[in-house]
């Protein structure tokens, strides 16, 4: 009986499937690359952390924006409900009523036309 040796040898060469351009959507700094060129990646892996201070400012600054227009709107809507109110009970005029509207509608136009 004779044994036979049953390990085979090839020469290859190994090449990526797809190969990716990375671009960015958003200006920034990284603050972390969590793969080297050459490694495997698939979908959902984390690739680059982008600080994120500059984004929570502002969107610090419109929430704040959006806070005052809102408060600016409620005492808007207040003030023309009173307004209404004595026009009915003639202790207002018609002028105060129509400035009242006016107002009421500022806020809007200052929070960028929001309903």
């Amino acid at each position: 009986m004779q044994d036979i040796d049953t390990r085979l040898g090839f020469l290859g060469q190994y090449a990526a499937v797809s190969q990716v351009e990375l671009r960015a959507q958003v200006g920034g700094t990284l603050t972390g690359i969590f793969f080297r060129g050459g490694d495997i990646v698939r979908k959902g892996d984390l690739l680059f952390t982008i600080d994120p201070r500059p984004y929570e400012i502002t969107l610090a600054e419109a929430t704040a924006q959006l806070d005052v227009a809102t408060a600016r709107m409620e005492l808007a809507n207040r003030q023309l409900d009173r307004a209404k109110d004595l026009e009915q009970s003639d202790a207002g005029s018609v002028e105060n009523v129509d400035q009242r509207t006016s107002d009421q509608r500022t806020p809007r136009t200052a929070a960028g036309q929001w309903s």
